[in-house]
């Protein structure tokens, strides 16, 4: 019985030992070729980044939808067909896909000076956001949840400035009366019409 359990043992080394006297741990197995590892951020094989700049957007490859709610500019941006594995904003990477997400939509949101960006993506079934704020040199700047829900609710309670430009036009224009409010014969430049009898 010993003897059995010698040569099962010598057999199951000789099975375990890899290549010959060239193999071993230090020189791989004999006639084998080197692998290259993958690196740890490496796009998968075929991959290509679908990049969404929110100065620049690519209207051929996403979708963008703007509406106003409450005086703030909402602009909703998401991939068409192709995901976006990267969102820059002002030369800036804001966020990039990593290994299982999928980025669901960025939203700027903006009135005056004043821009908030939410990015959501989904991840491994769960979906998480990102937020953050436009500083005064242009720049994004990651905030929290907390301190982004109490800008956008100022956004909305921000009075709109006007623009000089408007301010100007409403000073130089002539005090008209709408058209409703006034007949159409006193209205500047309006002929009036001879009535029959």
């Amino acid at each position: 019985m010993k003897v059995l359990a010698i040569l099962w043992t010598v057999c199951l080394v000789g099975l375990c030992h890899c290549g010959g006297d060239n193999g071993g741990a230090k020189g791989g197995v004999k006639g084998g070729e080197k692998q290259n590892q993958p690196q740890e951020n490496a796009q998968p094989a075929g991959r290509v980044d679908i990049i969404l700049d929110l100065a620049n957007p690519d209207k051929d490859k996403v979708n963008i939808e703007t509406k106003e709610v409450s005086g703030v500019e909402h602009t909703t941006y998401t991939s068409k067909s192709v995901p976006v594995t990267l969102v820059v904003g002002e030369e800036t990477r804001l966020w990039a896909t990593p290994e299982g997400e999928k980025l669901l939509l960025a939203r700027v949101s903006k009135k005056n000076e004043s821009s908030l960006l939410l990015i959501s993506a989904k991840t491994h079934g769960r979906v998480g956001k990102k937020y953050f704020e436009k500083n005064g040199n242009g720049e994004w700047k990651k905030i929290t949840e907390e301190n982004y829900d109490k800008k956008l609710e100022d956004l909305k309670n921000e009075p709109t400035k006007k623009s000089a430009k408007a301010n100007d036009q409403s000073e130089d224009s002539p005090n008209i009366p709408p058209q409703s409010e006034a007949p159409p014969s006193e209205l500047p430049g309006a002929k009036k019409k001879n009535s029959k009898k």
